[in-house]
């Protein structure tokens, strides 16, 4: 294995320092949530960065980079748009909620052989989005909780609790497939559950619905109610427009925005080691997001507003990933120069791809003009076909981490670490510090 014999003219450690270099701005108008070293979820103010943490091991993920987005519900804590059916709600004496407090809500079913449930409306989807439903859940008298969106997204998910396993259950005959469901455990026995669909268009019925349940089988949902003790204890309901799950965003008493996250490098900070004639860089990074087309920024240079609003120049030098129509891979790593942007392609087959929300490492580097001296590595595995195209983005003057300030897209994920080489390293080396 061949290692560079040159050190980094910039490296941002984000996992291990758990701050950010004094030369990068950040801002982000509004305050956020993300979960700390202990499984908790807490909040960060107004322009702080959130170095987010793997809610199991307590590891450090790095800087979390998030675009705006918007809870719908207007009181998520006290679950009061939610019908109760066949259901009782009550203050959960005892339980802490996921942020380390007592607002969790405790639900106990009534005798009644039936379903038992909460569950909330939501509008007509004219424009057929996607939208994401998820929810705090802790298991009480029941292991297992449904999603059951039957009238909504036309499916349901059936979700352990015990095992961390779920699987699709209910799907009607002509729907186009179930986008994303997740399931991610957190501290004192919580779950933030999760399913991503498309809410019916007319019709007024679309509905959220959570329904503890007795096994791991859709037939089973109907059952006499046991009223000894709480089936389930929830917390923390969003519902937000988009094709995969954010952070949490508490409301209370209205619909409440999360705003964007802005990470910079402007002026001196940013000229005094960029070298635009000769370079290389390597991101490691994760992503949630499974949007159709997809171009996550991991770094853009950024140059003028008229190039970046021009359709036919790119207008910039960039590294980022394109997603193209296939929800579960990201397709293209793309290494824009000064005077052409080269394309990479990894096919989906390639062992080289890490799943949504698992990290990757991608390096290129590029040497000349004309950037006909470049390489590109995944994971340690070179693309499988390339491509040029583009035009000279004119002068660079900052960089932006985690967006790609021309078509307006977030990484909707984490960046561990970023180094910069203001050399041209070899393909070996590059591959070398991907595997």
């Amino acid at each position: 294995m061949t290692y560079p014999t040159i050190m980094p003219a910039l490296t941002l450690d984000f996992q291990n320092s758990k701050q950010l270099d004094p030369r990068v701005t950040f801002s982000r108008s509004s305050g956020a949530t993300y979960i700390n070293d202990a499984g908790l979820v807490v909040s960060a103010d107004e322009h702080e960065p959130r170095f987010d943490h793997d809610p199991v091991t307590g590891e450090c993920l790095g800087l979390l980079i998030e675009e705006s987005r918007t809870n719908s519900l207007t009181d998520s804590e006290g679950f009061t748009e939610f019908n109760k059916v066949r259901v009782t709600d009550a203050a959960a004496t005892g339980i802490v909620d996921p942020m380390g407090g007592a607002a969790a809500v405790a639900v106990t079913e009534t005798v009644d052989d039936n379903t038992h449930f909460i569950n909330d409306g939501q509008p007509n989807n004219p424009s057929l989005l996607q939208w994401t439903l998820s929810v705090y859940v802790k298991p009480g008298l029941r292991d297992y909780v449904m999603f059951d969106s039957v009238n909504a997204m036309d499916y349901g998910v059936i979700f352990d609790l015990v095992n961390g396993v779920n699987k699709l259950a209910n799907q009607k005959s002509g729907w186009d497939g179930i986008y994303t469901v997740t399931q991610e455990r957190l501290a004192n026995g919580w779950w933030r559950l999760s399913q991503t669909g498309i809410f019916q268009s007319a019709g007024g019925n679309n509905k959220f619905t959570i329904m503890p349940v007795t096994s791991y089988d859709y037939a089973d949902k109907s059952y006499p109610g046991d009223t000894s003790a709480p089936a389930m204890y929830v917390y923390g309901a969003q519902v937000e427009a988009g094709s995969f799950l954010s952070s949490y965003i508490p409301t209370a008493g209205s619909t409440i925005t999360r705003s964007a996250d802005i990470a910079q490098m402007t002026g001196d900070n940013f000229s005094s080691w960029y070298d635009p004639l000769e370079n290389s860089m390597l991101i490691k990074f994760s992503t949630n997001d499974t949007s159709a087309n997809y171009k996550p920024g991991l770094v853009t240079y950024d140059s003028t507003k008229a190039l970046n609003l021009a359709p036919t120049v790119l207008g910039s030098q960039a590294f980022f990933y394109e997603q193209s129509g296939n929800p579960n891979f990201y397709n293209n790593v793309l290494v824009q120069a000064r005077t052409a942007r080269i394309q990479r392609t990894f096919a989906p087959s390639d062992p080289s791809y890490n799943s949504l929300g698992q990290f990757n490492t991608a390096a290129q580097g590029y040497a000349g003009a004309d950037s006909a001296d470049s390489g590109c590595f995944l994971n340690g595995t070179p693309p499988s076909t390339e491509s040029s195209a583009g035009q000279n983005p004119g002068t660079v003057d900052s960089m932006w981490i985690g967006r790609d300030e021309r078509f307006g897209t977030w990484l909707n994920g984490h960046i561990s670490r970023l180094s910069y080489y203001n050399e041209r390293l070899t393909d070996a080396e590059l591959q070398t510090l991907t595997s």
